[in-house]
This record gives C-alpha cells, sequence and structure tokens, in this order.
C-alpha cells in the first residue's frame, strides 16, 4: 500500500461523490507464513495493507469531516487472534494490532467519531477449498454448527453503523467458535451432538 495512493484516495472519493460520513477498511493480505517463513518483504507487505492503510485511510477519513460533522469507521478484523496459533502469524499481529488501534481511536476520536470493528470467523472458503468443505469445518469446529455469510457481515456493519452509543467495540461474527478451545469437554459435546443429528445448517 503506498502511502501517497492510501492518502490520496479519500479526497478522490470526495471530489466524485461529496463528503463522507462513513469509512469501511475492509482490504486484507491473508499469506500463509510461520516465523521462520516470514522474509522483511513479506511482513512489509502485510503490515502496509492490514495496519499501515487503515490508520492512514483514517487520518484522511478525519480530515475531510467538518469542524461539527460526526462520523463512523469500521475496521474488519478477524476473531481468530484471540486463539494463537503459528499459521498466517504475520495476518494475526496485523489484525491483532488492527483491534487495538479500533479501541485506541475509539477512545482518542470520542464524541465526534466513533470507530468499532468486525472481527470475522469462518465466512469463505479458504482458497482452493469449495463451501462443502467450509461447511464440514463449521459442523466440527462452531457451537452454531454453520458458517458466515458475506450478507450476514455486512449486517454486522450496517448494525454499528446505526447503534449511536457503541464504540470502542470489537464484534465477532464467529457463530461462537472463539468462545472455548475446541478441545474442551462442553465443545466435544456439542459437536458430538451435531454430528448425530447430522445438523447440515442451522444459522439462519
Amino acid at each position: 500500500a503506498n502511502t501517497d495512493e492510501v492518502e490520496g484516495l479519500i479526497p478522490r472519493v470526495v471530489k466524485s461523490c461529496g463528503m463522507l460520513d462513513g469509512l469501511v477498511n475492509s482490504a486484507a493480505l491473508f499469506t500463509e507464513s510461520d516465523v521462520d517463513l516470514t522474509t522483511p518483504e513479506l511482513w512489509d507487505r502485510e503490515m502496509a495493507v492490514n495496519l499501515k492503510a487503515p490508520f492512514f485511510l483514517t487520518q484522511a477519513f478525519l480530515r475531510q469531516l467538518k469542524h461539527d460533522q460526526r462520523g463512523v469507521v469500521i475496521n474488519i478484523s478477524d476473531a481468530r487472534i484471540t486463539c494463537p496459533d503459528s499459521e498466517h502469524v504475520v495476518y494475526r499481529m496485523t489484525k491483532a494490532a488492527l483491534s487495538d488501534m479500533t479501541r485506541n481511536l475509539a477512545h482518542h476520536l470520542a464524541p465526534w467519531v466513533r470507530v468499532n470493528a468486525v472481527a470475522l470467523g469462518a465466512v469463505l472458503p479458504a482458497p482452493g477449498k469449495t463451501q462443502a468443505d467450509l461447511d464440514d469445518i463449521a459442523r466440527e469446529r462452531i457451537p452454531m454448527g454453520c458458517s458466515g455469510s458475506p450478507e450476514g457481515v455486512a449486517r454486522q456493519v450496517i448494525h454499528l453503523f446505526s447503534s449511536d452509543f457503541l464504540t470502542g467495540v470489537v464484534l465477532p461474527y464467529d457463530g461462537g467458535e472463539f468462545l472455548e478451545n475446541s478441545s474442551t469437554p462442553a465443545f466435544n459435546y456439542w459437536a458430538q451432538k451435531r454430528k448425530l443429528l447430522n445438523t447440515t445448517h442451522l444459522c439462519l
């Protein structure tokens, strides 16, 4: 993410569409890497897109607000950051930092600008996988027994935009996947029960 391009994006949009009262930072890289495989180039690229760009887009968004204009910023984070893992290590660090940035900016910018985040769980299949693969994973790992959807993500974003008393919130959209470790007896009980019921899709 080139800093000049990032900082110039908001002024170009304002020139074309008029003043903005909301910003959604959703772009991200999801590069598979562990500690040994992480290069300086991968680190810089992932940090630039996943963390640097949202910060400077937010800065540019703030600059175009009028003195008494209220605004809303929504960041798209990841629910898996609450569960340490060695895969996608740089990605996880960027999303953890993005969630922390959400809370810090919410405190700094109140009361005129609200800053919240949606932390996503299993919503789309991994590259090279199908929806059926995601459904299988959901039945095994997610208490709700199903995956999320892009439409569901949009509903969470709209909710955070319209809820004028919420700021600094990182809202999980993960079907309860990260409520408890998958090795706990309670989780295993419900996972086995869903298998017996042959649950395919419980989410409405």
